[in-house]
């Protein structure tokens, strides 16, 4: 999200300087030396690193002499230490999960404050500005803006690379997402073995890294799953968008754990730009980013049934799939970024 972003406004011509969180690892080098901007990360205990970087960008701006400047914000988190004097205008995102709807009131006056330094407030769903309403101090702050994906890109090699690993399967399932309960990848395992009773050769492909690694693989292996579920970790863009460009259709249901939620889904909008549906959950702000029957179709959360029934219909009914690829794809495209730069180039200019 922010890296798309930094590299849109940095294509139309304004200066961008970029202070990040991250390990400063070998893959996080490579990729910052790339960018036509200055990257400076950050790694450490999150208080240290936060005070490090209100810090640095303080003493940047004093030692380069900056004037007429706009700060473009992650979340309230990453506003909290900022000095807000240094700043024409604060562009504060804010994403849904990290504004829980049970807060304590300490966490609450801490969220108030923070979002009270900025100009504009920028919600990434309607859903997302619902939540995010009672904590800021005036409704005329408050923008949504869907966030962008960058045009797809297709390294042919790789594509036809995992056409061939794939070729002994069909349909094909996938699930892009971090390996977090409220993603709902363990909702689909638990549909795998019905489905494969009538499509034996189907595969799910699980692409991700987090928490629920070694539950997901135990329930792999717990339920002889193993040659239907391909477990991926890291890999890079390209090998990503050829097994989503492979696949007959993105499923990601999504729960609420612990007041954790959906805050929009980008995901599902990543792979409708490759043609491919969505079956959701209407959790959050999912149901603004899969059209129920338009892009994809959307059940009742925890309604596995339902969730059975859609995904079953949509493989059966490959001319209905197809309608809904197509018409997942065009909407895609009004989230490119270039078009959605147009709508923070408004807020940086009036």
């Amino acid at each position: 999200m922010m890296s798309g972003l930094s590299a849109e406004l940095s294509a139309s011509g304004n200066d961008v300087v970029v202070f990040a969180d991250g390990a400063g690892n070998k893959e996080e080098r490579k990729f910052d030396t790339k960018q036509p901007y200055p990257v400076y990360r950050y790694a450490g205990i999150k208080l240290w690193r936060r005070r490090k970087k209100a810090k640095d960008i303080a003493h940047y701006i004093t030692n380069h002499k900056l004037k007429n400047l706009t700060l473009l914000t992650d979340s309230w988190k990453s506003l909290e230490l900022i000095n807000q004097s240094h700043f024409d205008k604060i562009l504060c995102l804010v994403h849904g999960t990290e504004i829980s709807s049970k807060l304590s009131r300490k966490k609450a006056t801490r969220i108030r404050d923070a979002l009270a330094k900025s100009t504009h407030i920028i919600a990434n769903s309607e859903y997302t500005a619902k939540r995010i309403r009672p904590h800021i101090d005036t409704d005329g702050k408050l923008r949504v803006i869907y966030p962008g994906i960058n045009v797809p890109k297709k390294d042919t090699t790789i594509i036809e690379k995992v056409k061939r690993l794939l070729v002994d399967h069909d349909p094909v399932l996938i699930t892009v997402a971090r390996l977090e309960k409220r993603k709902g990848h363990h909702h689909v395992l638990e549909l795998i073995p019905k489905l494969i009773k009538q499509f034996p050769k189907l595969i799910y492909i699980i692409l991700g890294e987090g928490s629920q690694m070694s539950a997901l693989e135990s329930t792999i292996q717990s339920r002889s799953l193993q040659n239907h579920v391909l477990f991926m970790q890291t890999t890079n863009e390209q090998e990503r968008n050829a097994y989503i460009s492979n696949s007959d259709l993105f499923i990601m249901p999504g729960d609420i754990v612990e007041n954790d939620v959906e805050g929009f889904g980008m995901a599902y909008i990543e792979a409708a730009s490759f043609g491919i549906p969505s079956i959701a959950c209407n959790v959050g702000g999912v149901n603004e980013a899969v059209v129920h029957n338009e892009t994809g179709l959307v059940c009742p959360p925890g309604d596995q049934q339902q969730l059975y029934s859609y995904t079953l219909k949509l493989l059966e009914d490959s001319e209905f799939r197809e309608k809904l690829g197509i018409s997942a794809q065009k909407r895609s495209m009004n989230f490119l970024w270039p078009e959605q730069i147009k709508q923070y180039k408004k807020l940086l200019h009036s």
